[in-house]
């Protein structure tokens, strides 16, 4: 393998990853375990995000699927850059925000490779991502600080629930208005 070779982008493993500290049966881990995990959370999410860029220039630029990805990317290049103080439970708190980062752009990842998010038609988990996206990308206390304000945490509650327990019906129309008023929360 050269150098210039990027290597595979296995999303299961860096789902499994990821779940380690996202599941709702997860323990805290020991100092160890969780320098172990960030290390594991920056490395995945150092190959993530070159891919995910790739798949969004196949996707046209005035699509929301490309703007969901961006803000995905933005998002985790941003708590990259943190470093979370000495504390076990910040650095819990930090390693958790890397995991989320990696699960989202892996989900990204393969809505843009698989077909999942086409023309106009949104599933409510994908529409429910949209916003909190949008919303994390122009607030001014979600890009300032490496917290979340009281909306953005609703925001990201709603699609936690909906990716977990999806509605039976496959898809919503994403109607132009609400795209745009989505945009403007904040």
């Amino acid at each position: 393998m050269t150098l210039n070779t990027p290597l595979p982008f296995d999303i299961e493993t860096m789902r499994t990853t990821a779940h380690r500290l996202l599941a709702d049966t997860a323990e805290p881990p020991t100092p160890d375990e969780l320098q172990t995990l960030t290390l594991q959370l920056r490395g995945h999410l150092m190959l993530a995000i070159p891919d995910v860029e790739t798949a969004t220039q196949a996707v046209p630029e005035d699509t929301e699927a490309r703007a969901a990805a961006l803000a995905c990317i933005s998002e985790a290049r941003r708590h990259m850059g943190v470093e979370p103080t000495r504390s076990l439970p910040t650095a819990i708190a930090h390693a958790q925000r890397l995991a989320r980062s990696l699960d989202a752009l892996c989900r990204q990842y393969e809505a843009l490779n698989c077909g999942q998010v086409t023309g106009d038609h949104w599933s409510p988990a994908q529409l429910a991502f949209r916003r909190w996206a949008i919303h994390t990308t122009k607030c001014r206390i979600c890009r300032t600080d490496d917290s979340h304000c009281d909306r953005s945490r609703r925001l990201g509650n709603h699609w936690n629930q909906l990716r977990r327990n999806p509605p039976t019906t496959a898809g919503t129309p994403a109607p132009a208005a609400a795209v745009r008023r989505c945009g403007r929360d904040g």
